[in-house]
């Protein structure tokens, strides 16, 4: 542009016209020079009338430059009139071009900038530069080019507005400034979403610190970019010990961090193939270890991951818990499906072996001492007790109850013990072991099983022996304990006041996989027909201390030796005095009627022939239903009640039947299994005491004699 410049090309023009004019009026004197002289000075015009053109044409092409331009443009002269004004500038601020063309800063104030705003592009013709800073957020000087922000009221929606603008001045060929040009840029939407991302940031920041959970930023080389404070308080690391560092070996445990890293390089060249979320083992700055779930993933558009951890040590405690209850559940069921097994077994084996063991009694006393017979009896005798004692075995372990409750002190149980034969054998076939006891003075009692107790300490020092084919020690100990809180072990041991027996040893110890099952029945790795096992032992033993309320514990490891705990709970009762032997003329019968109800009629015919040989007039009944019906008509002065009758009423049933006819009616109850439930309501009733097959003569003729000389109140 060459601004300025127009006065001097009409001048020009004004003086070439007057010439053309004189050199008319001289022609008539000098044709030939004047017609030369015309004809230079119309090339002249005609020079001039086409450099007019070209600047109209550049100020049109200025003006179309300028309208073209995104930004709201406008130019001023030197006078500080507008003499262009873009469509941007129309739209910015709502006034045509041509309420502005020739119009100076002073007539007509531009709105967006307020009356008493002064124009940058003013502010630019001037040179005193204190005054920018004065109307402007921020001045800036580039060379001559000068810029600013300022935030204004808009006159063409209502709302602020934020602008930024940028002025020069204009100068012509000669370097003479001839004006200024001004660009104005519309920066509310910018500076709104710069406002939006900032309040983004600061939201996103206080996300990141008050989340409640671990969170860090990782960037694409593993540098820890930033922390939270969560992060400082599980770790035990401050933010400077991390931050723009890679510290991860000092927290992460060495295989889980080759894993991360992994996860890491995979993340970034394939998302979608790598891990987001997975558990890992955190070493606090302390040394303690710490379960962590970590989740983590790209933010999108850049190299970094943006991680969460979650401190699941607390959950995994409880789910290994939860999972070690399970376990047990799992153990107690199976037990219990075994022990019903054994039990339905046992009470049929207790049928046979009660007819073999009572008619060879019978025999026995049928016969002279020195009869060359008298030894086949005694044998047979024996098996019978032997196999009886089998099935007392698979009854503990049906779990159907103490049989007996007495008051037992252990610390007793172990020194008769180890004066039987059992211990006799168990020393010939390892005499290489040595055993230690060391009995707890002072040791309380415990209610149960005296035969119960006294086999579960015979298993538990049979398989300690098993346990050291090459000799070792073996202790035997005997303790008070008390519990103020439960104890985590092979089964979970409540609070309170216990007798402890333990048996432990040196051997071979048993692995993880066995451990898990030498509890089941016929588990074993015993040397059969050294010990003589059935593969019943240590399930004896659980079932034992399951009848006596008590808990058990195993400890062991391979090449070291085991440990067996029983937890049995104390009593504060006395011991009873000892068992001494009695007379048959002290429970023999004195003629009274007796009932025998039994739906085994071999048991039937051997109760009878018992109580006959005891002076007893005797009658049977081969079920509930008949004992009922006969007891309508008749009277006994005692009832012999099988307790398990199959099918039709058993022993309860048929009791409560008969007190309704008879409510004084007097019984003793027998049965193959363990007393149960059944059986105490049943004596709750009336009936008396409770005996169990195989039952000897004695055994049979106390309980009858003493039911029938019970006062009744």
């Amino acid at each position: 542009m060459q601004n300025g410049t127009e006065p001097d090309w009409k001048a020009k023009l004004d003086e070439a016209e007057e010439k053309i004019a004189y050199y008319k009026r001289l022609s008539m004197e000098n044709g030939r020079i004047l017609l030369r002289e015309t004809e230079k000075l119309s090339e002249l015009i005609h020079e001039l009338k086409k450099t007019q053109t070209a600047l109209v044409e550049s100020r049109r092409s200025m003006q179309d430059i300028i309208d073209f331009l995104p930004d709201a443009t406008f130019v001023i002269d030197q006078a500080g009139d507008v003499v262009s004004w873009n469509r941007a500038m129309e739209e910015m601020t709502g006034i045509k071009a041509d309420d502005m063309i020739g119009k100076g800063g002073h007539e007509y104030s531009i709105p967006f900038y307020g009356e008493k705003r002064p124009l940058l592009i003013d502010l630019a013709l001037q040179t005193d530069e204190a005054l920018l800073g004065a109307y402007y957020d921020r001045i800036e000087r580039r060379g001559s080019v000068l810029s600013g922000e300022v935030s204004v009221p808009r006159a063409y929606g209502g709302k602020g507005a934020y602008l930024s603008a940028t002025a020069t001045t204009l100068h012509n060929a000669q370097g003479r400034t001839v004006g200024a040009i001004e660009s104005i840029r519309d920066m509310t939407g910018r500076r709104r979403m710069e406002e939006a991302l900032r309040e983004s940031e600061t939201r996103y920041h206080s996300i990141f610190e008050n989340t409640g959970t671990v969170m860090l930023i990782v960037e694409g080389d593993m540098t820890i970019s930033l922390v939270n404070a969560e992060f400082e308080k599980l770790t035990g690391y401050n933010r400077q010990d991390v931050e723009g560092k890679k510290k991860w070996t000092e927290f992460i445990d060495k295989p889980d961090l080759e894993r991360m890293i992994g996860q890491h390089r995979i993340r970034r060249t394939n998302q979608s193939l790598a891990e987001k979320s997975y558990p890992f083992r955190l070493v606090r700055k302390d040394g303690e270890i710490r379960d962590m779930y970590l989740t983590v993933d790209l933010i999108p558009g850049t190299r970094k991951s943006v991680a969460s951890l979650l401190d699941i040590t607390e959950y995994r405690k409880m789910q290994e818990k939860r999972w070690d209850l399970e376990k047990r559940l799992q153990r107690a069921e199976k037990m219990e499906a075994l022990g019903l097994l054994a039990g339905g077994v046992a009470h049929d084996l207790n049928n046979v072996l009660c007819v073999l063991i009572g008619y060879s009694e019978l025999l026995g006393f049928q016969i002279e001492a020195t009869s060359p017979v008298m030894p086949y009896v005694t044998k047979i005798m024996e098996a019978g007790k032997r196999s009886a004692a089998i099935i007392d075995d698979m009854l503990a372990l049906a779990r159907r109850g103490v049989q007996t409750q007495e008051v037992v002190n252990l610390n007793n149980l172990v020194r008769d013990f180890l004066k039987t034969a059992e211990w006799e054998r168990i020393l010939a076939f390892h005499p290489d072991i040595r055993i230690e006891t060391s009995l707890g003075k002072a040791l309380l009692n415990i209610l149960g099983s005296p035969h119960q107790l006294g086999k579960t300490i015979m298993n538990l020092v049979s398989n300690a022996a098993e346990a050291m084919p090459k000799g070792g020690l073996m202790t035997i100990e005997t303790r008070n304990r008390y519990l103020d809180r439960p104890v985590q072990g092979y089964d979970e041991v409540r609070e309170g006041d216990y007798v402890v027996l333990s048996v432990s040893d040196t051997g071979e110890g048993i692995s993880a996989y066995d451990i898990k099952r030498i509890f089941e029945p016929f588990y074993t790795k015993k040397v059969m027909g050294r010990s003589g096992g059935t593969g019943l032992g240590l399930s004896v033993v659980w079932g034992t201390v399951k009848d006596h309320n008590g808990y058990i514990d195993v400890r062991s490891v391979e090449g070291r030796g085991s440990a067996f705990t029983l937890y049995f709970p104390v009593t504060r009762d006395e011991l009873a005095e000892a068992h001494t032997d009695v007379s048959m003329s002290e429970y023999m019968g004195r003629g009274e009627s007796i009932l025998i109800v039994d739906d085994v009629e071999a048991q039937r015919e051997l109760a009878a022939r018992m109580l006959e040989k005891l002076n007893y007039r005797v009658r049977t009944a081969r079920s509930g239903e008949a004992a009922v019906e006969y007891l309508q008509d008749h009277r006994a002065d005692l009832i012999v009640l099988d307790m398990i009758m199959d099918p039709g009423m058993d022993g309860l049933d048929t009791y409560r039947k008969i007190v309704e006819v008879h409510p004084r009616q007097k019984a003793v109850i027998v049965s193959g299994y363990s007393e149960t439930d059944r059986v105490r309501r049943t004596q709750a009733l009336g009936a008396g005491a409770y005996v169990k097959k195989p039952y000897l003569l004695e055994t049979l003729g106390l309980a009858v004699r003493n039911e029938l000389e019970r006062k009744i109140s």
